[in-house]
């Protein structure tokens, strides 16, 4: 039954920022085992340490919609670092955030995706675009600050960090002041 539990409901964390000591790098922590992170305003980072797929792609779901309904949260990215396999209801699961981030007018990046995970995502976007041409469910995100102006878009990135730099780009880029994020 423990094991069931664990499938299920995996466990997940909100992450603050903490200085690495190396230059600008930062690294990513849980905010309820590290006081030294600080939690970035406007946006929540939340990992699921897990793979996502039928068992647990409805706790993913309900966890992230929680994170969505926030109005203190206008950017929801998600560490995709300990998620190493996604099926169908996973992508179903993360369509649905998809579409309710975008009612919400919440911006959704999915940073440190293993490869296997991005193949699969890919693929799903092929498949998508294949049936329903322009309607990919997250275009990768080449290089940090190209996220184009206007409407809040959804996106992969490589790391937090790039996820980090392309909102602070955005909002300098709107005359927003950088220490916003």
């Amino acid at each position: 039954i423990l094991i069931l539990q664990r499938l299920a409901f995996p466990h997940s964390a909100l992450l603050g920022e903490i200085e690495s000591g190396l230059g600008n790098e930062k690294v990513y922590r849980n905010l309820k085992r590290f006081p030294e992170a600080r939690k970035i305003d406007r946006v929540a980072i939340f990992r699921i340490d897990a793979p996502l797929w039928f068992a647990s792609s409805a706790t993913f779901f309900r966890r992230v919609d929680s994170l969505l309904q926030d109005p203190e949260v206008d950017q929801v990215i998600l560490d995709f670092s300990a998620v190493d396999f996604i099926d169908l209801a996973g992508m179903e699961q993360l369509e649905q955030i998809r579409i309710l981030a975008a009612r919400k007018h919440v911006g959704l990046i999915i940073a440190s995706m293993k490869g296997p995970v991005r193949d699969t995502l890919m693929a799903y976007n092929k498949y998508l675009e294949d049936h329903n041409p322009g309607n990919e469910l997250f275009p990768w995100l080449e290089e940090p600050g190209s996220i184009e102006d206007g409407a809040r878009q959804n996106y992969m990135v490589a790391t937090i960090q790039q996820a980090i730099a392309s909102l602070a780009q955005k909002n300098t880029s709107e005359g927003q002041p950088k220490d916003i994020l």
